[in-house]
């Protein structure tokens, strides 16, 4: 038989569009499958527990799924497919749970089905820091920055964090934060460039500090915060003490020092401080009206190679200070070496041995990371250098400061971590600014251990982890594993010695790498002492960490 292409044309489009008919009814057929239900719940006052009315809830991904509650902080939806979902919720005046906490939300994963019963929604009421910048006349101050520190838990350590929220004083030296959750802040003013009464700038000699904090200094009194209460209003009144200025003059000087450079003042911790600094293309520098008091100057530049040349000096403001010498050297980093003994003798191999080979490069299994235990500052990773060649492990980039170390590896365990002949286990790493760092040298042993265990807890939960903390080399950070729902774990590569075992349900605030937090929690701690190649199993309870 045969067809017209004007036939066959129609023929392929009544196909079409039968076919896509087809699909399309099955695509309804399935959508009409999904079965959907009604969500309700209401919204309360996490403190008071009373009810929140006209808080905006919102079914995320669910279009056009947003109410606001009722007078009784009662919420409704209808047609919610069954499932998991998210519900969100805000009110201005109370904030939720996010990462930093500066947040006005809160979010619930909730199951939708035919069981699901009334849901109940928290918010935290807002905690509020407010205050006046006064002089030492008594007088307000006007124009000064005004920001937050805050103290927050990552990963198991505490860190500083600067919140990027900041203020302006107004005439009356008056300042305002909303919308912050419960913690540990400090407040932070950088008034140096507020122009004194009555004074010009070509006149004054004295000005307000670049940088200070209240209720104190992080540097030197890091457990002296303000803590602040859920809800709570705190009223502070600040006053800044006038200090006398002067001039730093010097230069930066090197063997090769290229056409551009870089000149910073820093306060002790690390913050750059807002000074106009001056200089000329022969590495002359000036900075005028600098309060007394201790400051870091950085110098950085590249050479005619390429190479990064920096310095960081410490001076101690007193008078005017002339004449000052920046040396810029190169920075090599902190070589690391990496040594093993293995009980298979093809397998040890030693990375300072000129001409060694192994057949899995040693840099590629060992991470060694420098925690800074000072606060603002960066922590400094491992990373592999080739600027010389052959590649090399080494950790660059490190300010001067004081450093906890912590070395993993993927083969073997490590047996000890040491620089300069301090045990790095048990020491921590201590780097004057400016100064060249002696190698860290690493041992790795095979004969690894491993543990398997159960977790026990009389009321169910949800998600536990398990902490196993070295007692032979107390600043290593303890080691973390998740345990399943039913609270089994397991933990190879495990180095021989003892440990103390804890289980908890929840590792969110708790500074598990201070040995000290940890030993309030020895009484419920399980311990274990392994030797090499063994296979060990263990009981631990579980620590419900809001009951304690």
């Amino acid at each position: 038989m045969i067809y017209r292409a004007s036939e066959l044309g129609r023929f392929w489009v009544i196909f079409l569009l039968l076919f896509v008919g087809i699909c399309l009814g099955e695509h309804r057929q399935v959508s009409s499958d999904v079965r959907k239900y009604a969500l309700q719940g209401i919204v309360i006052d996490s403190i008071t527990s009373r009810p929140i009315g006209r808080a905006l809830v919102e079914v995320i991904g669910q279009a056009g799924q947003v109410v606001l509650t009722d007078a009784e902080g009662r919420f409704h939806f209808e047609n919610v497919p069954e499932g998991s979902a998210v519900l969100s919720v805000e009110k201005p005046g109370f904030v939720g749970s996010g990462a930093y906490r500066v947040l006005n939300r809160n979010q619930a994963s909730v199951e939708v089905g035919p069981q699901q019963g009334s849901i109940t929604l928290r918010l935290v009421p807002e905690s509020v820091i407010f205050g006046q910048l006064v002089d030492r006349d008594g007088g307000p101050i006007e124009g000064a920055r005004v920001s937050l520190v805050r103290i927050e838990i990552v990963d198991g350590r505490k860190q500083w964090l600067r919140l990027p929220i900041n203020t302006t004083s107004d005439a009356g030296g008056n300042f305002r934060f909303a919308g912050l959750c419960s913690g540990s802040y400090y407040i932070t003013v950088s008034a140096s460039n507020v122009k004194l009464p009555f004074e010009s700038d070509q006149t004054s000699v004295e000005a307000y500090p670049p940088l200070w904090y209240y209720p104190g200094n992080p540097l030197s009194s890091p457990n002296d915060s303000l803590e602040l209460m859920a809800g709570q209003r705190a009223h502070v009144e600040l006053a800044l003490a006038r200090s006398q200025v002067f001039r730093i003059s010097g230069a930066v000087v090197g063997n090769t020092i290229a056409r551009q450079y870089g000149v910073q003042l820093l306060d002790p911790g690390g913050d750059i401080l807002p000074f106009s600094i001056r200089f000329n293309a022969r590495g002359k520098f000036q900075i005028d009206r600098v309060p007394r008091g201790t400051y870091l100057i950085r110098a950085e530049t590249r050479d005619l190679t390429g190479h990064v040349l920096t310095m960081e000096q410490s001076v101690n403001v007193n008078s005017d200070i002339a004449d000052l010498q920046i040396p810029l050297q190169s920075s090599p980093g902190i070589p690391i070496n990496v040594r093993t003994e293995f009980t298979d003798e093809r397998g040890s191999c030693n990375t300072q041995k000129e001409g060694q080979t192994c057949s899995q490069s040693t840099e590629q299994v060992v991470t060694v990371v420098l925690h800074s235990a000072t606060p603002f500052q960066f922590d400094a990773h491992s990373s592999i250098d080739i600027s010389q060649g052959s590649p090399r492990l080494v950790v660059a980039d490190v300010r001067g400061g004081e450093y906890i170390v912590s070395v993993r590896s993927s083969r073997g365990y490590v047996a000890s971590v040491t620089s300069g002949g301090i045990d790095l286990m048990r020491d921590k790493l201590v780097i004057p600014a400016g100064s060249t760092v002696p190698p860290i040298d690493v041992l790795l042993r095979d004969g690894t251990a491993s543990v398997v265990g159960n977790i026990h807890s009389e009321k169910p939960f949800i998600r536990a982890f398990v902490l196993l903390r070295p007692e032979f080399a107390p600043l290593q950070p303890p080691i973390v594993v998740n345990a399943d729902s039913i609270g089994s774990f397991k933990q190879d590569g495990l180095a021989p010695g003892d440990y103390l075992i804890l289980g908890f349900d929840t590792l969110q605030g708790l500074e598990y790498t201070n040995s000290a937090v940890l030993d309030r929690y020895v009484p419920k701690a399980g311990r274990i002492s392994l030797s090499a190649n063994q296979n060990a199993a263990l009981s631990v309870n579980l620590i419900a960490t809001n009951d304690e």
